[in-house]
């Protein structure tokens, strides 16, 4: 448990003339502010800060999956702090490490991460999300395709067991004649057990005709109820629909053409995903660098995929990259206050600690 005195100090930092400066710029429609002399917990408070102060959805930008992790916890810790229980989720969207259709496809474990991510988000209006830049050089599909990719379910109400069986293998559950393990579900009549992702427990859910009649967790062991649960959410394990389902060779491009059914017209990309979006760039100079060489390895990929005639999420060019981000404000983190022609930086004066510790 932190004193409240620290928690009340924390607080209290926004008030700095430096960030007080920023945030009033940016509440009053400034489309870019600048903070330096930041080091990496201090970025973190930061923008756990800004999040906090301008109440928005917040998009953390920073060079790689590397880091991306030494902020997460941080980040994740400043957001508790400041919020207590009303904290919004800090996220974490890491980069594909293959393209679908490309070999094997993206490892498993990224695409629940992405998945859960991308649902969340977008369900989320004060969430925060950290991404590595090449994560946000890729097409994404409309908002309401990612809520839809998560489904709750409550006692007493009406459902369709095949749509929610289909649902299922659509968001890359695998069927199963026990429930052993995350990600699998089983249909036995009218019961139907699922694993949900990220859940500690399978749960249980009867139905009487069409209506949930009781949802219960149970030991995947001996397959017994351990006690009832008043709601059970199935978040997905894949945003990209039909994927590892099946058998045939069409199954990425299935999975694509779905995906991209959700969003017609022009690209989407992340920074459009929520409309007041403020994107908090961590060394911009040094995250402009690492998406042109991210850039660079994912055409080159592309290349590949055309040449197999597969599916994928577009790549967007430079120029498309750029518009959609100068389409919300920004607010760029430093560790040097280097000044930039006729204009002073902000700056903090932060020092790294070596030493912690009380007396």
């Amino acid at each position: 448990m932190l004193f409240s005195a620290v928690i009340e100090r924390l607080g209290h930092l926004a008030r700095l003339p430096a960030l007080d400066d920023a945030f009033e710029a940016l509440s009053q429609g400034s489309s870019a502010e600048a903070l330096a002399g930041l080091t990496t917990p201090a970025k973190a408070l930061v923008a756990a800060l800004a999040a906090r102060e301008l109440r928005r959805p917040t998009v953390l930008l920073v060079e790689n999956e590397r880091r991306a992790a030494a902020l997460l916890e941080p980040l994740q810790f400043f957001s508790r702090t400041l919020n207590g229980s009303f904290a919004a989720p800090v996220l974490l969207l890491p980069a594909l490490d293959k393209l679908p259709g490309l070999g094997a496809g993206p490892h498993p474990d990224v695409l629940e991460v992405r998945a859960s991510t991308l649902s969340r988000f977008v369900s989320a209006p004060s969430s925060v999300v950290i991404v590595p830049i090449e994560a946000s050089l890729l097409s994404f599909a409309a908002p309401q395709f990612y809520k839809s990719l998560s489904l709750s379910l409550v006692r007493d109400v009406e459902i369709s067991l095949q749509d929610v069986v289909a649902h299922l293998s659509k968001v890359g559950y695998i069927r199963a004649e026990l429930v052993e393990m995350e990600g699998q579900f089983s249909v036995r009549g009218g019961i139907l057990d699922v694993f949900p992702a990220e859940a500690a427990k399978p749960v249980r859910i009867e139905l009487l005709g069409d209506s949930v009649e009781s949802l219960r967790e149970f030991d995947p062991q001996t397959q017994r109820s351990t006690g009832p649960v008043p709601r059970v959410t199935l978040p997905p394990l894949t945003e990209f629909p039909f994927a590892g389902a099946g058998s045939g060779n069409n199954d990425s491009d299935s999975a694509m053409s779905a995906r991209t059914d959700a969003a017609p017209g022009a690209l989407i990309t992340l920074f459009d995903l929520l409309d007041d979006t403020l994107v908090v760039l961590d060394e911009p100079e040094v995250v402009a660098r690492k998406a042109v060489e991210s850039r660079d390895r994912l055409m080159g990929d592309s290349a590949l995929l055309r040449a197999q005639d597969a599916a994928s999420p577009a790549i967007l060019f430079e120029e498309q990259w750029k518009v959609a981000l100068e389409r919300r404000q920004r607010f760029s983190l430093e560790e040097l206050p280097l000044r930039r022609g006729d204009t002073e930086p902000r700056t903090l004066k932060v020092q790294p600690t070596s030493r912690y510790g009380l007396g």
